[in-house]
């Protein structure tokens, strides 16, 4: 497996740093981006990895959702580590879908003006579940309960 070298990432300022290019790439995109940190601390990670982790996801949830819609991030600290929720409003997946979206090459077809149609190479996802995993993390995806759209959650380790 390999090896990184991981620094101390500090939240919220992290977060607040990449934000304000998270904001600008939503805007390009037709949607809007917010983020909440509810906790202080640091954990151990490699800041450009982890900028192209939440760029995939965000550009992933923007590609999904509506014109205008939101794209919400909330980073909250549990007892296993750090816990990272990103949200869009999209359609979601069939249950049967969610555990393999994060595999090399696979694409879903999106609905756009009555025609289906495939997006991307498939490769987004995957890229992400690596980064995940070589920061110890985990990374699952749910669709939200309270309105259509994808809860995408990653777990990663604190200091």
């Amino acid at each position: 497996m390999l090896k990184i070298k991981r620094e101390v990432v500090t939240l919220p300022r992290w977060v607040q740093a990449w934000s304000a290019d998270a904001q600008v790439l939503a805007e390009d995109q037709g949607g809007r981006f917010e983020w909440n940190v509810t906790a202080e601390g640091e954990m151990p990670g490699v800041p450009n990895l982890l900028r192209q982790l939440w760029f995939n996801l965000l550009t992933n949830g923007l590609k999904f959702s509506p014109e205008g819609g939101l794209i919400a991030m909330k980073v909250e600290r549990t007892a296993r580590g750090w816990r990272w929720e990103l949200e869009d409003e999209g359609p979601g997946l069939p249950e049967v879908q969610l555990a393999h979206i994060f595999g090399r090459f696979v694409r879903y077809e999106q609905e756009s003006e009555g025609k289906a149609r495939r997006t991307g190479h498939g490769l987004g996802l995957a890229i992400c579940r690596s980064i995940v995993e070589l920061h110890d993390g985990r990374i699952h995806a749910e669709n939200r309960t309270d309105r259509s759209g994808l809860r995408l959650v990653v777990e990663l380790p604190a200091n």
